[in-house]
């Protein structure tokens, strides 16, 4: 359900500074930091790892909760085969952690999870 992309070009959003957009002919990708646990290559999709780097990562509890319901919706309709219906609660899980990038998620971490979050929509085809 997920294709395969090469992100390249920097967006800034508020405090953070993120990795988007599909890169073209010529162009020098940019990597993207991977999160949650070690994995071989192969043995996890990015939703998944975004999922284990919000329940391992150093995120207030009552805000985990959220967050990975959010993310869990967007599994939901990538097991269904529909992996563009993801994209609505993509959005929502990217608006909660802007809300609180710095307040409940370190800015840092947050910038990172905003990165993962960019590459997740761009594999859904959002």
């Amino acid at each position: 359900m997920f294709r395969s992309v090469v992100i390249r070009h920097l967006v800034l959003v508020g405090a953070l500074i993120a990795v988007a957009g599909p890169a073209t002919a010529g162009a020098h990708p940019s990597v993207v930091p991977v999160l949650g646990a070690a994995t071989e290559v192969g043995t996890a999709d990015p939703l998944s790892q975004l999922r284990d780097a919000v329940v391992n990562g150093p995120i207030e509890p009552e805000l985990v909760a959220g967050l990975t319901a959010t993310l869990d919706a967007a599994a939901n309709a990538v097991a269904r085969g529909k992996p563009t219906a993801a994209c609505g609660p993509m959005k929502g899980f990217e608006a909660t952690l802007l809300a609180h990038a710095g307040d409940g998620i370190p800015l840092g971490y947050a910038n990172q999870l905003y990165v993962q979050s960019l590459f997740v929509q761009e594999t859904l085809g959002c």
